[in-house]
């Protein structure tokens, strides 16, 4: 199921303010607004006209696993709640002993998280891959522990150790 392409813009004293509110709210809200863009995507599977968009705009830090949302209809202003995640789980037959979390709010439409699929950030990741296969082989070697590789441009690249030391 492809994900919802809907956006709204974010009204930041409104989401400052429920930040701010919320059970567990973040230590700075406004540090953890700023990480936000000015617009958010509905995260939901594609629905019907009549279910309300959301996003997810934070979480609680103390635990007890709260979220603040962000839900809008087109033509009305945003509205703001905080929900826990919806309860679905799925079995990862790859990792033994573990689950995936749906991360969208209770009561959503159909399709859990694990269902949508992002077709934008799918074309972003194929091209990363595209890239990284292009890359010269001597960048391979980039976490060899050595200093620097100097290129043809006269620019060095720094390199980290396997200890994420740099040398």
């Amino acid at each position: 199921m492809l994900q919802c392409t809907a956006v709204c813009r974010i009204p930041e004293i409104d989401a400052l303010v429920f930040l701010t509110a919320m059970k567990g709210a973040p230590e700075q809200p406004v540090d953890h607004l700023s990480l936000l863009d000015e617009y958010a995507l509905c995260e939901l599977g594609e629905h019907a006209e009549d279910v309300e968009h959301a996003a997810f705009i934070g979480g609680a830090e103390d635990g007890s696993q709260v979220d603040l949302w962000m839900y809008w209809d087109d033509g009305l202003p945003p509205r703001f709640a905080e929900s826990r995640s919806c309860r679905a789980v799925t079995w990862l037959i790859s990792l033994p002993h573990s689950v995936d979390r749906c991360t969208l709010p209770p009561g959503h439409p159909p399709g859990h998280s694990w269902d949508v699929t992002d077709p934008l950030g799918d074309l972003l990741d194929e091209a990363a891959r595209r890239a990284v296969n292009l890359l010269p082989d001597e960048r391979a070697d980039t976490f060899t522990g050595e200093d620097t590789d100097e290129h043809a441009n006269g620019h060095a690249d720094r390199h980290v150790d396997d200890r994420g030391d740099t040398p």
